[in-house]
């Protein structure tokens, strides 16, 4: 524009000019034609002159024209930018009231969260209270079973005592009745034995000869005793080691019984650990594929704003153009201008000739050169306010930008909060449900304690009633025994005297059936230890096999034990692990990391050179990036778009030979056509050049350039 109006001033000074001179012409052939016989000449002359000055007169208004619809254009455009400002304004307003109900909505679900985490801890606390309950009230029942049992052994223990001492006095009376019938019978038998008294002197003589064969028996059957007794003490201690060693397999039993149960109390408690660890695992894979779609949803999001980048780049190329085809108007209008200079030059000839018509057109170009800088004002003022008007524009799409990102985010995390508030839900129905079942199990409870505590006092009734009746009994046996013993005591007067008369007899017959009773006793007990030496020696066996059956059991336990055991402490490594790496994998996504096959990538804001850009990833705990295949290429291409960007590779060491920070030599490269070329001297290092194809996009440049760049690290480095 500026150019435009030098040119002007350029071409309203020959006007000027061609105005005085034709002015001084005209004057010169008024002289001329009264003065000398050319003036014919002069006058065609000034004709021409001032048919010029037309020329460039209109030359002028046309070129005030073209200034006037400029700047009409550039009223119109500065119309149409204010409306876009207002747009962006309202949709700015929209964003924001929409940014404030999506707080809103956030604030109400975290109060929500908040009241159902209480909501969920007081369930939480009263489940556990009543989980207590249920166990004491569990214990007291137990007790109380326990002490049932008790009471009802000692219920039967007393009805059995009842009912023997029922039998003992019934046998008393019946033996009362037989002594009082006995002792009648000793007395008519007094009678007979002193009349057999006699008899009986002369069967002693028979006795004593007897007694003397009985004497000898009783020696050979002493001496058969001794070797039972020493046969009988022998299998007594057999025995008695059979019963220690059962003894012992039973307390070897016991301590395997415990220990299995021990055993499966741990297997049980592993099994449910590890199904604990399984659920947490599933929620933390569930958590992981929740990430996995908002990363998925960002991906998509930064594509749509990749999208629009893309259009503003068509848009710049577009203005682009139209700015070149400004720059061919113009040097289309320079070309007239030098045009108009020769023109001017030839005319200067021809100016000293016109100076005296110059004053009266001088006037007229004052006038027009102030119009003109009145027009030159209103142009720039209007440039300037074009310019704070695409300024404002900018920054309301800026600011819109922001808005719609932090709406975005506010939808993600109304979302998650939603989810949240889903999953508290649903806790708090199933601890609602575990409270509502323990409120029933301990309902159950209490009216099996009700019962037990009634069934109890029942049995102690039935005990104090069966205590008293057994006192009853007992003195009601107390009075029949001292009964009998004084018809036992008349009765052993009665047959104190005819013992007397029989002792010898007796005795001898007595001494004979008793050698004869320990003699089969001694056989019976002989039998009956070898009968239990026997079933001792079965059960020892059968110990013997429980205790082999119970080992393998045990081993078995014990090795599924440890294989739950380290199942779980696996599991438990991996889900550290995982978290871990989640964790680590989240912040690095926070900090703008991308990630590709088995790498990440970061791509630089600001701009640096190239050692800086590589002090900067090695800060990071990465390097500048190795491009090792065209699936990287096309996916580093693609995220840079129109950006220029630093890699890995330079050739400072040797000119031409290219290696990678890690100090391989190039195998592949994806140069642009003519690269590398060292264009402007030492170029030692290597960028993404977004003017070439978005593949075949390498160009070397200087080191000392700015640049955004790029990092790379391996995930197997989280």
């Amino acid at each position: 524009m500026e150019m435009n109006i030098s040119i002007n001033k350029n071409r309203e000074v020959p006007e000027d000019n061609e105005l005085e001179t034709h002015r001084t012409r005209n004057k010169k052939t008024e002289i001329s034609e009264t003065n000398s016989p050319g003036s014919r000449c002069y006058r065609l002359t000034a004709v021409c002159l001032g048919l010029l000055c037309v020329l460039l007169l209109t030359v002028i208004i046309v070129m005030w024209v073209k200034l006037q619809t400029r700047y009409n254009s550039l009223n119109a455009e500065r119309d149409q930018i204010q409306t876009s400002y207002n747009n962006l304004t309202a949709e700015r307003d929209q964003l924001q009231t929409t940014y404030n109900s999506l707080t809103a909505e956030r604030d109400q679900l975290q109060t929500i969260y908040n009241s159902l985490t209480a909501e969920r801890d007081q369930l939480q606390a009263r489940h556990s209270n009543l989980t207590a309950g249920r166990d004491q009230l569990h214990t007291r029942y137990n007790s109380l079973t326990a002490e049932r049992d008790q009471l009802q052994t000692r219920h039967s223990n007393l009805t059995a005592g009842r009912d023997q001492l029922q039998n003992s006095y019934n046998s008393v009376i019946l033996e009362r009745d037989k002594l009082q019938t006995r002792y009648s019978n000793l007395m008519t038998e007094k009678g007979l034995l002193q009349n057999n008294y006699n008899s009986l002197t002369a069967e002693r003589d028979q006795l004593q000869t007897r007694y003397n064969s009985l004497t000898a028996e009783r020696d050979q059957l002493q001496t058969r005793h001794s070797n039972l007794t020493a046969g009988r003490d022998q299998l007594q201690n057999s025995y008695n080691s059979v019963i220690l060693e059962r003894e012992k397999l039973q307390t070897r039993y016991s301590n395997l019984m415990t220990e299995k149960d021990l055993l499966q109390n741990n297997y049980n408690s592993l099994t449910a650990e590890r199904k604990q660890l399984q659920n947490r695992y599933n929620s933390e894979i569930l958590e992981r594929n929740q990430q996995q779609t908002r990363y998925n949803s960002l991906t998509a999001e930064r594509d749509q704003l990749q999208t629009r980048y893309n259009s503003l780049t068509a848009e710049r190329d577009q203005l682009q153009t139209r700015h070149s085809n400004l720059i061919a108007g113009r040097d289309q209008l320079q070309n007239s201008y030098n045009s108009v200079i020769l023109e001017r030059e030839k005319l200067q000839t021809r100016y000293r000739n016109l100076m005296t018509e110059k004053d009266l057109l001088q006037n007229n170009y004052n006038s027009l050169t102030a119009e003109r800088d009145h027009f030159q004002n209103r142009y720039n003022s209007v440039i300037l306010e074009r310019n704070q008007q695409q300024t404002r524009y900018n920054s309301l799409t800026a600011e819109r930008d922001q808005l719609q990102t932090r709406y975005n985010s506010l939808t993600a995390e109304r979302d998650q909060l939603q989810t949240r508030h889903s999953n508290l839900t649903a806790g708090r129905d199933q601890l609602q449900n575990s409270y509502n079942s323990v409120i029933l199990e301990r309902e159950k409870l209490q009216t099996r304690y009700s019962n037990l505590m009634t069934e109890k006092d029942l049995l102690q009734n039935n005990y104090n009633s069966l205590t008293a009746e057994r006192k009853q009994l007992q003195n009601r046996y107390n009075s029949e025994i001292l009964e009998r013993n004084q018809q036992q005591t008349r009765y052993n007067s009665l047959t104190a005297e005819r013992d007397q008369l029989q002792t010898r007899y007796n005795s001898l017959t007595a001494e004979r059936d008793q050698l004869q009773t320990r003699h089969s006793n001694l056989i019976a007990g002989r039998d009956q230890l070898q009968n239990s030496y026997n079933s001792v020696i079965l059960e020892r066996e059968k110990l013997q096999t429980r205790y082999r059956n119970l080992m393998t059991e045990k081993d078995l336990l014990q090795n599924n034990y440890n294989s739950l055991t380290a199942e779980r402490d696996q599991l438990q490594k991996e889900r550290e692990g995982f978290q871990k790496k989640f964790f680590e994998m989240d912040n690095y996504y926070r900090q703008g990391w991308l990630f590709f096959n088995s790498k990440m990538y970061y791509v630089s804001i600001e701009v640096k050179s190239w050692n800086e850009s590589r002090q900067d990833c090695r800060e990071r705990g990465a390097d500048l990036v190795i491009i090792n295949n065209r699936e990287e290429q096309e996916f580093l291409s693609k995220h840079l778009g129109s950006r220029n960007a630093w890699i890995g590779l330079t050739d400072t060491d040797s000119e031409g030979v290219w290696k990678w920070v890690d100090g391989t030599a190039l195998a592949t490269g994806y140069w642009s056509r003519e690269e590398p070329n060292s264009l402007v001297g030492d170029e030692d290092c290597v960028i993404y050049d977004f003017a070439s194809n978005t593949i075949w996009n390498w160009a070397d440049y200087p080191c000392s350039r700015n640049f955004i760049w790029i990092c790379e690290k391996n995930k197997a480095a989280l």
